[in-house]
């Protein structure tokens, strides 16, 4: 009988939050942070998502013979894990600076902003992809 392994990295950023995934429309279980999944399947194509509120991955079609085990890797978007950290030390840089040194490093409120619009786009136009689904198996 073929099988399905999903396991999930472990990500600050939606560590706290469940992730449902589906089999073919069904949700067949929930991935807390770092955690694996296994499941059994029958023999021929089936279509894959994880989702989170209203934000998903993208929906996979994968076709399995008989005894053959796939092994997925559930994450979130791309750079979602060094997103936070560039916003918080860019600002705490410029605030230091001011503070102590009377120096102004506008720049820095600039890239914050930038680095702000990231997630932005994964949590309104790019929802369909804030979760990343990666074929580990080739």
């Amino acid at each position: 009988m073929p099988k399905l392994i999903v396991e999930r990295t472990s990500e600050w950023n939606n560590k706290a939050r469940q992730i449902d995934f589906y089999i073919d429309g069904v949700q067949k279980g929930i991935l807390d942070n770092g955690k694996t999944l296994t499941f059994d399947l029958e023999p021929g194509t089936h279509e894959i998502v994880a989702k989170i509120n209203n934000r998903r991955s993208e929906k996979i079609q994968i076709n399995f013979t008989k005894d053959e085990t796939k092994t997925f890797k559930l994450a979130g978007f791309k750079y979602g894990s060094l997103v936070m950290p560039l916003i918080i030390g860019s600002v705490l840089i410029f605030l230091v600076c001011k503070a102590f040194l009377n120096i102004e490093l506008k720049f820095l409120l600039a890239l914050s902003l930038l680095a702000f619009l990231y997630p932005v786009y994964y949590m309104t136009l790019g929802k369909n992809n804030y979760l990343s689904l990666s074929d580990l198996t080739s």
